[in-house]
């Protein structure tokens, strides 16, 4: 691994800074707010690592107040801040002064003329924080080109280029009217996809060497090849059992997969999600899928079926 500094100009600070990833809002408990520095100027350094197969990284910023810059090389660092955490990406020190305020800042609070007061409306049973329709899995339902009902997908940060290939004439779309959407095609369009994946995998579990598109947080073990709590691939399984737990056995016509749906103002869900995608008291994976496709069947044609990406 090797690492290499650079000085990215200079910034001024008032006093207090924000230490953050920039799409939390203040108050959120992974990241530093009010933090006291001196004010006055300051020279920022970065130093950047190759962690190869996930590129050069930012490892470090430094910031460094232009009335001590020769003393910086001998003062000791002192841990003065609490753990970042970043959702998007991205961390970095702003400027109190110019860190947006959160929503429950009077600045922010629209006016309500039924309530003639300002404030906002929250969900006393909400979990999820936010939710983007598609987000990062945007193509979930194949449709016709030019397909009236087509619901396209909001892009989320790190795949506003993603693209996913279409049998000619099709489409990949995040949502449609159920009578729209083309089950029969998607689903021979996966067990061709899937059907092609399973001896990659297998040669993966059996070498130990990482594919050149495969999954950087997958581990080989025993029993497979794990990832986020997942199996991508199971010793010795069969196409037919590897299909079956990618909603593609005989009793799945409805070929797609869903963390969560709500039926008739109720929330059903496969189990409880937790931080970093992975989740607690999962249902039997057979007991989820014929909930799944129970719901689906009973959908009428005429109902819109969209795909978003929630966030917790």
């Amino acid at each position: 691994m090797s690492t290499a500094s650079k000085c990215l100009g200079a910034v001024e600070f008032s006093g207090k800074v924000v230490v953050s990833d920039p799409c939390y809002d203040r108050g959120t408990w992974c990241a530093q707010t009010d933090f006291p520095v001196k004010p006055g100027r300051y020279q920022v350094h970065a130093t950047f690592s190759d962690e190869g197969g996930f590129g050069l990284r930012v490892a470090a910023l430094a910031f460094y107040h232009e009335d001590f810059m020769q003393q910086a090389l001998w003062m000791e660092w002192q841990e003065a801040c609490t753990n970042i955490g970043v959702d998007s990406g991205q961390c970095g020190v702003f400027d109190d002064t110019i860190y947006p305020q959160s929503k429950d800042h009077p600045d922010n609070q629209p006016f309500y003329e039924d309530q003639q007061a300002y404030g906002y409306y929250t969900n006393p049973n909400a979990f999820w924080d936010w939710f983007l329709i598609g987000g990062r899995w945007p193509f979930q339902f194949l449709v016709k080109e030019g397909c009236d009902s087509a619901v396209y997908a909001e892009k989320c940060w790190g795949n506003e280029k993603a693209t996913r290939s279409a049998p000619e004439g099709y489409c990949w779309v995040a949502g449609a009217r159920k009578r729209d959407i083309e089950w029969d095609i998607m689903r021979a369009h996966r067990v061709d996809a899937l059907s092609k994946r399973l001896p990659v995998l297998e040669q993966w579990f059996r070498s130990g060497v990482r594919p050149a598109d495969g999954d950087l947080f997958a581990e080989v073990t025993e029993e497979g090849i794990r990832s986020w709590g997942h199996m991508l691939y199971i010793k010795d399984e069969t196409l037919e059992q590897y299909l079956e737990r990618h909603d593609l056995g005989p009793g799945c016509k409805y070929p797609i997969y869903a963390f969560s749906y709500v039926q008739e103002g109720t929330y059903y869900s496969h189990g409880d999600m937790g931080w970093w995608g992975i989740s607690s008291n999962d249902k039997p994976d057979d007991v989820w899928r014929s909930m799944t496709q129970d719901f689906l069947a009973h959908v009428p044609e005429d109902d819109f079926l969209v795909s978003l990406d929630c966030h917790i």
